[in-house]
């Protein structure tokens, strides 16, 4: 969506003294409000030349941006009023100013200049582009909650929950890998009555995967958060009742994405998830069958392509992990540990360690982050 506003703000001709200790030198006062999407602002000084200037912009609600102003600068010295070049600073072309935008500023209110070293501020200049976000929502249970995005400010997104008329203190929220519009949904996966919030997102890349930011609720207006990076190539997850409990399963993979082979010839063993008292746990093994079916075929063919001497070795890392999900991980890695190079035997069981393929349950830091 286009922005939908612009406030300019011009001290004029000033002459504000800059000292040793940092103080304001200007101050602006913008009436109208709005979510702050891009920042100009130009700044006319005198100094003597080799003096080093520290020039910050601070928001409204006290958030700062400090001005990356280069010592060896020589623009406006002995600068007099607004006229002449000076020195610009836009968010949209520096990436600090990009990290400050991502903090959800408003525009109303009072905005400061502030400086420190020697010169003298002959003028500044300040430009406030405000945007109307775009917005998602989604309600279930006495429960919605919404994502606000800013269309021209990178991974800038605001979660708001409410709950039973009451709206949450969220944890605070950034996502600067998330490249893509998000989606919301709402819905109780671990059978407490209380439905959790799911916001998503798409990581760009050829090879990249959807990413989850789930909310729980754990007190009266509080809800508590974790970051789950599914696994690429669209196998994402899937959920599905498998047990007939009642409680969906995440049925989704372990990505072992070009760990043993090309990138898109890479093969993921299943693994399957259950989202419990705030956190996910690996209950794979409680689904024999489906493991089992999956384990023979990639067994097949890692046998099949050994055969004709092309022995497809991401086959055989799927199949071990498989089997470590049924139990018999020992006695699969004893096999692999005869059978094949010994580079082949460190790196799986570097990635089978790293995927969490330990019996703990717990879910791997590479994929659940807080």
């Amino acid at each position: 969506m286009a922005a939908t506003a612009l406030q300019t703000y011009s001290s004029g001709p000033i002459a504000a003294l800059v000292s040793r200790t940092e103080r304001p030198v200007g101050h602006a006062s913008l009436a109208h409000d709005g979510a702050v999407d891009r920042l100009v602002v130009r700044v006319r000084v005198a100094r003597p030349r080799g003096s080093r200037l520290r020039i910050v912009l601070v928001a409204p609600d006290g958030g700062e941006w400090r001005l990356p102003f280069r010592p060896r600068a020589v623009v406006g010295n002995g600068a007099r009023g607004c006229r002449g070049p000076a020195l610009r600073f836009d968010t949209g072309r520096l990436w600090r100013g990009a990290a400050f935008l991502r903090r959800w500023h408003r525009a109303r209110g009072r905005w400061t200049l502030r400086a420190r070293g020697r010169g003298v501020v002959a003028c500044w200049s300040l430009w406030v582009t405000t945007a109307r976000p775009d917005v998602v929502r989604a309600r279930a249970g006495g429960t919605s909650a919404r994502i606000e995005s800013l269309p021209d400010v990178s991974a800038a997104y605001r979660v708001a929950i409410s709950r039973l008329g009451r709206t949450a203190v969220l944890p605070r929220f950034e996502c600067p890998e998330c490249a893509e519009h998000p989606t919301v949904k709402v819905r109780d996966v671990d059978g407490d009555g209380d439905p959790e919030v799911y916001a998503e997102f798409w990581l760009g890349g050829a090879h990249c995967c959807l990413v989850s930011v789930v909310y729980r609720h754990v007190a009266r207006d509080r809800y508590t958060s974790q970051v789950v990076v599914w696994p690429g190539e669209g196998a994402d997850y899937r959920l599905r009742d498998l047990d007939g409990d009642g409680r969906p399963e995440f049925v989704s993979a372990s990505d072992f994405e070009c760990a043993f082979v090309a990138c898109a010839g890479t093969v993921d063993p299943l693994r399957i998830w259950d989202y419990h008292g705030g956190a996910f746990v690996d209950v794979t093994s409680r689904f024999p069958g489906l493991v089992e079916a999956q384990a023979r075929l990639y067994w097949r063919t890692f046998r099949d392509s050994a055969r004709r001497n092309h022995p497809f070795r991401s086959y055989l890392a799927a199949w071990a992990a498989d089997e470590h999900s049924l139990g018999r991980g020992e006695a699969a890695m004893r096999w692999i540990a005869y059978h094949q190079p010994r580079s082949f035997v460190r790196s799986l069981r570097c990635v089978l360690d790293v995927w969490g393929y330990d019996g703990s349950g717990r879910c791997p830091p590479v994929m659940c982050r807080r």
